[in-house]
């Protein structure tokens, strides 16, 4: 993957829209994709597939005014699910485009967990054009890898997961190089609070029994 230092970042995703919205834009990681709006417009789905109204909030906290941390919990579910998300509207009708990040713990066929990192881009884009980095605070960057990823999806799980995520402990922001039809855009995505993000997310599932 490559580094653009052209395009100009997008600026801090979603700072403006309420949470209850964003979580609305939420989709169901089981096969669907982002299309242009077109599913949200039907009352969107939650992260785990079920509607929005079939789940109850437990906690929630913004970091960085981009990134969700939510722990909900479905009608007759033993135990509540803690995730944490970033969704980023590009832009607005009647071009909507949006990019969306998901962390989640899943089963790591061990009796354990492993987190699980999936990134969900419009369909028409190809995560073998696009190019991701990592800014520091002076503004240096590293071209990070995510891997065989292909179409416009990347799903980014265990040790590999844990690496990435050890990193952007460590840097300033993320970035991300979009093929758009009128030319490559830049998402920049902030990482200034996401160690503690982590570390919440972490007490949130221990709290809850999920670790």
């Amino acid at each position: 993957m490559s580094v653009s230092h052209a395009p100009h970042p997008s600026g801090p995703p979603s700072r403006s829209v309420p949470f209850t919205r964003r979580k609305s834009w939420l989709v169901a990681l089981a096969g669907l994709v982002l299309a242009g709006g077109g599913f949200w417009a039907g009352g969107g789905l939650s992260l785990f597939g079920q509607k929005l109204e079939d789940r109850a909030t437990e906690y929630y906290k913004s970091y960085d005014g981009a990134w969700d941390l939510a722990c909900d919990k479905g009608a007759g579910e033993n135990k509540a699910r803690c995730y944490g998300q970033l969704v980023d509207v590009y832009s607005n009708d009647p071009n909507f485009r949006a990019a969306i990040l998901h962390l989640t713990y899943e089963d790591d066929g061990k009796g354990g967990k492993e987190p699980q990192l999936l990134f969900n881009l419009e369909r028409d884009l190809d995560f073998t054009k696009v190019g991701v980095s990592l800014a520091a605070a002076d503004g240096a960057r590293k071209a990070l890898s995510f891997g065989d990823c292909s179409g416009n999806q990347c799903k980014i799980k265990g040790a590999a997961a844990e690496q990435v995520l050890a990193a952007w402990r460590e840097a300033d922001s993320l970035l991300l190089d979009l093929p758009e039809k009128e030319g490559r855009k830049t998402l920049s995505w902030p990482l200034a609070s996401f160690s503690g993000l982590l570390d919440d997310l972490t007490a949130q599932r221990e709290k809850r029994g999920l670790l």
